[in-house]
């Protein structure tokens, strides 16, 4: 169990499962790369061994989000805001990423325990996508075919 304080001062938890404090982000590379290697793997089986070394923390209240460490105290490495901004930029060349609520993943988990990670991304992975910039300090949700808009930025 881990607690978390967020910068604007809700506290966070893990301790409940599954936890609405906890997202689950999934890069699409991959993605490809273990349904290439096992197209029938569960979601339940790419979830608990996909791992970049971070957990991603949400904050109910103010909705940021916090990249820690994924080891016993490990460290905030970065925060993200929401960007309150209309800016759009070219999201050709940068990372997508599923990012899922713990409690979503859980749910559909519980619906069906041998719900494929394919089968689960098709159904639900469109809405779900975003994109980050190299620098990893900006997040956009597409718009259109090649443009995404600001949806969070790095505080700093």
């Amino acid at each position: 169990m881990s607690k978390l304080k967020c910068t604007c001062g809700n506290g966070m938890s893990n301790s409940d499962v599954p936890s609405i404090n906890i997202i689950r982000v999934f890069k699409e590379a991959n993605i490809k790369l273990a349904l290439d290697e096992t197209p029938n793997v569960t979601l339940f089986d790419y979830e608990t061994s996909d791992g970049d070394g971070f957990e991603y923390w949400y904050c109910q209240d103010c909705k940021r989000v916090h990249v820690v460490e994924n080891i016993p105290n490990g460290t905030v490495v970065r925060r993200y805001q929401l960007a309150g901004s209309e800016e759009e930029a070219s999201i050709d060349g940068m990372e997508a990423i599923y990012v899922f609520s713990a409690t979503e993943i859980y749910d559909a988990e519980e619906e069906s325990f041998d719900l494929t990670l394919g089968n689960y991304i098709e159904q639900n992975g469109e809405s779900h996508v975003f994109y980050v910039d190299n620098l990893k300090e900006k997040v956009y949700k597409k718009t259109e075919e090649t443009k995404g808009r600001l949806v969070y930025k790095i505080e700093k």
